[in-house]
């Protein structure tokens, strides 16, 4: 019969160890070369696959947008990133009227050696269509430019009249 002394003594014997370190490292091997490895070559066959798809879809993004090519060209010739300007210009295009939109802005702390801007804009009534496409108009145009904060308020005046407040933060060097 083994009692619980043996089982102690067990683990103080520096043979358990012998033993128990190549077993470990057989299961170790087993595991990597029948589950980890399997998942790995899946992994990179859709990771290639993925990779040929978005490759014969550039040159229809290209041709559809060829302005995304001349982002860094149009951002370094405009100079200094102005909220004022970006506002109004996507609002327009969004067909938000300057009326029913506010900003306020300031500087931020800097962070990780570059200068932050920020602006709260309140925009008293729009759908969520318009809202969704100021959106993604604004943070596609501007990479650098995050939306921190997004508040939606349902208003009573029709069925999708929303009052919104967002806290844009703008890094540059």
């Amino acid at each position: 019969m083994i009692d619980a002394n043996d089982i102690k003594n067990c683990y103080k014997n520096p043979n358990f160890y012998y033993i128990l370190a190549p077993v470990v490292a057989v299961i170790w091997v087993l595991f990597l070369s029948t589950v980890s490895l399997s998942k790995a070559d899946d992994k990179c066959t859709r990771r290639a696959k993925d990779y040929s798809e978005v490759q014969k879809l550039i040159p229809q993004i290209l041709t559809i947008d060829p302005e995304r090519l001349k982002y860094k060209v149009r951002q370094e010739a405009s100079g200094e990133f102005d909220y004022s300007v970006a506002l109004e210009e996507i609002a327009k295009l969004c067909g938000i009227s300057s009326s029913n939109y506010s900003m306020t802005g300031g500087n931020a702390p800097s962070k990780g050696g570059k200068s932050r801007k920020t602006a709260n804009v309140a925009i008293k009534t729009v759908d969520i269509v318009r809202l969704s496409r100021f959106l993604s108009q604004i943070l596609d145009r501007w990479p650098d430019l995050e939306c921190d904060v997004l508040t939606l308020t349902k208003l009573n005046t029709g069925k999708d009249d929303w009052k919104v407040s967002l806290k844009f933060t703008y890094t540059y060097k």
